[in-house]
């Protein structure tokens, strides 16, 4: 069950509260879901990016700017593309290094299984295309939950995750009859435990209050009686996980037994319209869980709570009256009409005026992932390429710098997720706090000056050849440098003050043309990684650049 709500960690000065863009004097975006009608370029396909994608490249952004709007917003559309599985990183029970794992029939080596796992997901954010996908994930993965810890076999959630990555941009109501009879989920909310006689109502209780319906509507008025929590939980009774005693698990991980299921009839309240769900025969009970997820997606109620998340997560949390009745209704119409798949809700928010509302950019506080993840791939980061297991070590250590940013892959902290995603007054300033910022800027410094690496291989941007892939070759033009770099880094323009700051960290009070004479020098002996000219203009570049990942706006999307 969801948490009570409470204050939101006090969050660092220097991060606003998100919206509307701090310092605008404007108020909410009142447009609706009607197509975008504006100009279609840089700017418009930076947004369509920045909000969809986790760290967008220049390089990205302009291929998706040479597009249409349609075929841009097709090209995120792409569904998730299959993916090798996870390694073994320190072998045990079975495991083999440099191999996969997700196969082994030993339960064992559980804490390397899911450091490997979570390496895995990093790497796969790293390396994702213009996609959607890996972001969609990263929700779905909020939205149901399953965490690695409780469930305890690292195997049953990477086939949770499979799962997910197979139905992020399919059908809602396909995805939460699969979840609900997952080993991960049953593990997790304890489903292999709800037996006849003796019903366990956690998963129930979270497959109405936080996957579905929501406890309550817009109104505040209640979705479902704790009665309908008890019938739900009967309808459950039955599912297993199939394990045998030396850990071993079989194919399928999952199994009905007709003996632990609860016969009687289920009736719900008036909610559900009185709704009985009955199956009289032994090799039809397994079925009732068909008959009760077709009774809750009846409910209007479902499309809504969802489409509500999604735009939690894509734009903004506060939804007032005017989004309710223009953007999210209208949606969630979309939703029902096309039997709950997601890609056309998507694809109607991704073009509509309201998404490219210029009130809109720099709204949301970045997640970890989106910070450490999105910088990585922002800087066009060199991949590390030593042995296989080399390159997960530095995943891994990228990881722990999002764990003390309070963002574990694989783990909420809790069945409804990350906090910032509904934890009021607070919401995505939850992700800022005197800890987490620290914890950014220590990243920042470590990332540009010295880089994340394991024993032979790490990450650690090119800085020099960065600045030249930003400025089309125009590095030399200080004015040309500062713009590029806030065109691609921050969400919004800043100030001339800002940027005056910014160019005095490199010139230091002289003259622009005095850049340009720096940077020629530079060249001449920019293969001579020792030489003092190089030296001094990696480091003035890595000053420029932590100021820029240390301003406000960089933590903004």
């Amino acid at each position: 069950m969801k948490p009570n709500a409470t204050d939101a960690t006090s969050a660092n000065a220097m991060v606003c509260a998100p919206p509307p863009p701090p310092g605008s004097g404007v108020s909410r975006p009142t447009s609706g879901i009607a197509r975008y009608q504006g100009t279609w370029d840089a700017t418009t396909a930076k947004q369509l990016l920045r909000t969809t994608v986790i760290g967008p490249t220049k390089t990205q952004t302009n291929a998706l700017a040479l597009l249409s709007m349609d075929a841009a917003v097709e090209r995120i559309l792409t569904p998730l593309p299959r993916v090798d599985p996870p390694i073994c990183i320190s072998p045990g029970a079975g495991d083999i290094e440099n191999l996969p794992w997700h196969l082994s029939t030993q339960r064992g080596n559980q804490f390397n299984r899911k450091k490997s796992l979570q390496c895995w997901m990093v790497k796969n954010i790293l390396h994702a295309d213009t996609s959607v996908g890996e972001n969609l994930l990263l929700f779905w993965h909020n939205h149901l939950v399953t965490g690695i810890d409780a469930v305890n076999d690292a195997r049953f959630t990477y086939y949770y995750i499979q799962l997910l990555r197979q139905h992020a941009l399919g059908n809602f109501k396909t995805l939460v009859r699969e979840i609900s009879t997952h080993a991960a989920m049953l593990k997790y909310l304890s489903g292999d435990q709800n037996k006849k006689g003796a019903p366990n109502e956690n998963y129930a209780r979270e497959l109405l209050e936080l996957f579905t319906l929501g406890a309550e509507d817009i109104n505040g008025n209640p979705n479902y009686t704790e009665a309908d929590v008890e019938e739900a939980a009967k309808v459950l009774t039955g599912w297993e996980t199939r394990h045998q005693g030396n850990g071993t698990f079989l194919n399928p991980h999952t199994r009905f037994n007709a003996n632990q299921h609860e016969t009687g009839a289920k009736t719900f309240s008036s909610h559900f319209n009185n709704q009985t769900i009955h199956r009289s025969l032994p090799n039809q009970y397994e079925r009732e869980l068909d008959d009760l997820i077709d009774m809750i997606f009846d409910r209007e109620e479902v499309a809504l709570f969802l489409v509500r998340q999604l735009y939690t997560w894509f734009v903004y949390y506060d939804i007032d009256s005017n989004t309710e009745s223009h953007v999210i209704a209208p949606l969630a119409q979309i939703l029902r009409d096309n039997d709950y798949d997601v890609k056309p809700v998507l694809r109607t928010l991704f073009k509509s005026q309201h998404f490219y509302d210029a009130h809109a950019a720099g709204t949301v506080v970045k997640n970890p992932a989106s910070y450490v993840l999105g910088s990585i791939r922002q800087f066009e980061t060199p991949e590390p390429l030593n042995f296989p297991k080399e390159a997960y070590m530095v995943y891994y250590r990228v990881h722990q710098w999002m764990l003390d940013m309070q963002m574990e892959l694989l783990n909420p902290p809790n069945v409804a997720g990350w906090s910032a995603y509904y934890q009021s007054p607070g919401y995505y300033q939850r992700w800022i706090n005197t800890a987490t910022y620290n914890a950014r800027s220590s990243f920042a410094h470590v990332f540009l000056r010295q880089g994340i690496y394991s024993a032979t291989t790490r990450y650690k941007p090119n800085l020099p050849l960065f600045v030249q892939s930003i400025t089309g070759m125009q590095a030399h033009d200080i004015n040309v440098l500062i713009q590029s770099a806030v065109d691609l880094l921050l969400p919004v323009d800043i100030t001339s003050n800002q940027k005056q700051y910014l160019k005095d960290i490199l010139l230091n009070g002289l003259p622009d043309f005095e850049w340009t004479v720096e940077w020629s020098q530079y060249m001449l002996t920019a293969v001579q990684a020792s030489n003092p000219t190089s030296v001094a203009m990696r480091k003035k570049l890595e000053d420029f650049f932590y100021e820029i990942m240390n301003m406000a706006e960089y933590h903004l999307n």
